[in-house]
């Protein structure tokens, strides 16, 4: 092989050379832009032809308060179909035209005889490539703001629902992003040729797979898993067609244990807690994990064994933590009523400490903890008075809440704490919600929480430990909340920047922890059409899998055997045999299904099996534990006599 090229001359140029080098190849390309007024017209006539169809379909079929747009809802999540479809249209035509310019950019250089030339220049090639995308991405960016424009000015339609500086922001940092892939696409261009195939094929695939013009949730199961990689990958994932949890196939696990059945990854949740451990790493922090999220005894062993604590809300999570070898100096016991029993074996055993959620509670613990001649080590969850942008049944840190005391009367509770007998103050609580999403609301609460431990140490007391909580989201249904090795970070620098660096953190992490960890397998029993809607009874229900009966709460769901149904797609609600019209697991679900297949709800780790009941008197699932390619049976699946074993009959007078 004969050596490169070398180059001497592009050694020793500088950069403020090469910054001009780009500008002038984006001001040849905007000379030759201008010179064709046909473009600048499509520029202002395009964004709004592609979304019509749609939207005009959509109102054809549905009228704004039909059936279909009802449908939308359940499947999408909000019932502004217009909304979607402009802003997802804008964005497709925005990949298409970068896909298209800047690709197109190299091609037409060399079907002009001018790449060569170029390329041979005394500037560096990337500068070269950089320049003619300039042009392009500037031009891509005004198509973008006139189509929005347009929209809002024709239709009235605004996709940012006053959003605007967390939508720019967005969009600042997908530009580089968008047209790396468009100068990525041009050396494919390059060598292939035949540009204008490679675009129809690009661009059709985005069209289908990336929820642009309907919800990917709409798609065949096997489809899903190509448009979006599965909720909990990569431990979840497909391998010759068969869906596999870790190195198990969950087809041999339904077949060996029957269904339904809940199975849970080892790894995911190691995987997640390091990222947790990644995140806080070099400071004083306690990860306790929030028991309610999922307590058997087995998942709680995984983290116990991990260094972690435990945040719990009863006695008997107190016994299942103790059962699972938590340590009781790492324990932290929230709810809003605890009794005097639970208060007295938590002062037993040792805990790290309470987090007191009224002034009532005060009293009670200050009286038990006299009583047993013991000081119980205090925290007061505060409730911040702030919008976790979630559902409202999880939603804790807002006024009309149930939880903690309000920001307001903290201090007052602080002062009546410290002059009680029995108590020791220790720290400062506070949880806001669960399934969060965004950085912005844990921000706001360490704000408002910094703020009043300023004001409570002004007054005398001391505050040795800062709780943040937890309520980390996780991926349903292409949620994309922070990681938490991201999120951490960002927090930890508010706190170093606020003083509070030095502070000992803990935080009650659960769903994030667990919830795409696990894995619920139910089997088809019956395909029932309906008038209306189609349905897909399957084995698995309400008791089962409380959370969409509960919160309207959405799981995807998939085959197990990605290629095996040979019918054509139907779509289906996923129902349960239970006699509640409540009792179902999915709505409006494209599937290929017969009876007797078998499916996978995703991301079932968390608040599925710990809510579930015997409602109808179904016994409860068991659950398996994968680590590798080992899985062990850590819940036996319960039996009816099991349900009524501690039920006595009255005798019968005679």
């Amino acid at each position: 092989m004969h050596a490169p090229i070398a180059e001497p001359w592009r050694a020793g140029r500088s950069l403020a050379a090469e910054l001009r080098a780009i500008l002038m190849i984006a001001r040849k390309e905007w000379t030759i832009f201008r010179r064709y007024p046909s473009w600048v017209i499509a520029m202002f006539i395009w964004p709004v032809l592609l979304p019509l169809g749609y939207i005009f379909t959509a109102r054809a079929l549905g009228g704004p308060d039909g059936a279909a747009v009802a449908s939308f809802q359940r499947i999408a999540g909000t019932s502004d179909y217009v909304s979607f479809i402009v802003l997802g249209s804008v964005m497709w035509m925005w990949l298409n035209m970068t896909l298209w310019d800047v690709g197109m950019y190299l091609r037409n250089e060399q079907m002009h005889g001018t790449l060569e030339s170029n390329w041979l220049c005394p500037t560096w090639r990337v500068s070269i490539m950089l320049g003619g995308a300039l042009t392009k991405m500037l031009i891509s960016v005004v198509f973008i703001f006139v189509g929005l424009l347009e929209f809002r000015l024709l239709l009235g339609v605004n996709v940012l629902y006053g959003n605007f500086g967390p939508a720019l922001l967005a969009f600042l940092l997908t530009i580089p992003i968008i047209h790396g892939i468009g100068i990525a696409f041009a050396s494919l261009v390059l060598r292939f040729k035949e540009a204008n195939a490679m675009v129809f094929l690009v661009r059709g695939i985005v069209m289908i797979f990336c929820g642009i013009t309907f919800p990917v949730a709409i798609l065949p199961g096997w489809m899903q898993s190509v448009a979006a990689v599965l909720p909990g990958a990569p431990f979840v994932a497909y391998r010759d067609g068969r869906l596999m949890l870790e190195d198990v196939p969950l087809h041999e696990m339904a077949q060996a244990h029957g269904t339904p059945l809940y199975v849970y990854s080892k790894a995911a949740m190691l995987a997640a807690l390091a990222a947790y451990q990644r995140g806080l790493a070099g400071r004083n922090a306690l990860i306790c994990y929030a028991l309610k999220a999922n307590s058997t005894l087995a998942v709680l062993k995984v983290f116990a064994d991990a260094g972690c604590g435990f945040d719990i809300v009863s006695g008997g999570e107190l016994e299942r933590a103790l059962a699972a070898g938590g340590a009781p100096g790492k324990i932290v016991f929230s709810g809003i009523g605890k009794t005097r029993a639970e208060i007295r074996r938590a002062l037993d055993v040792g805990i790290r400490c309470f987090n007191v959620e009224s002034l009532a509670e005060l009293d009670v613990i200050s009286e038990v903890a006299q009583a047993c001649g013991q000081t119980a080590r205090i925290s007061i969850r505060v409730n911040p008075n702030v919008d976790a942008r979630t559902h409202p049944y999880i939603s804790t840190g807002l006024k009309g809440n149930k939880f903690g005391i309000a920001h307001e009367h903290a201090l007052a509770a602080y002062q009546h704490a410290a002059r009680l007998p029995g108590l020791q103050v220790v720290g400062i609580d506070c949880h806001i919600g669960s399934q969060i999403t965004e950085v912005a609301p844990y921000l706001e609460a360490m704000d408002r929480v910094l703020d009043l431990v300023a004001t409570i140490e002004a007054a005398g007391i001391a505050i040795h430990h800062i709780d943040l909580g937890g309520g980390l989201g996780i991926d349903y249904a292409g949620e994309t909340p922070p990681a938490a090795d991201a999120l951490w970070p960002a927090l930890l620098a508010r706190l170093d920047a606020r003083g509070y660096g030095d502070r000992a953190l803990m935080i009650e992490p659960g769903r994030s922890l667990v919830g795409n960890a696990g894995v619920c397998l139910t089997e088809v029993l019956y395909l029932k059409p309906g008038e209306q809607k189609n349905f897909c009874i399957v084995d698995a229900a309400m008791n089962d899998l409380p959370r969409p009966a509960m919160y309207q709460a959405y799981h995807a769901i998939v085959p197990l055997e990605a290629a095996g149904a040979q019918q054509e797609p139907q779509v289906y609600d996923v129902v349960g045999p239970i006699c509640e019209s409540g009792d179902w697991l999915g709505r409006e679900r494209s599937l290929a299904v017969a009876a007797g297949d078998l499916l996978a709800v995703l991301s079932t780790g968390a608040y599925c099996s710990s809510m579930g009941s015997t409602y109808n008197t179904r016994p409860r699932p068991a659950e398996l534990l994968v680590d590798g390619a080992a899985a062990h049976l850590i819940r036996a699946r319960e039996s009816v006599s099991d349900i009524y074993r501690s039920e006595r009959l009255v005798p019968t007078k005679a």
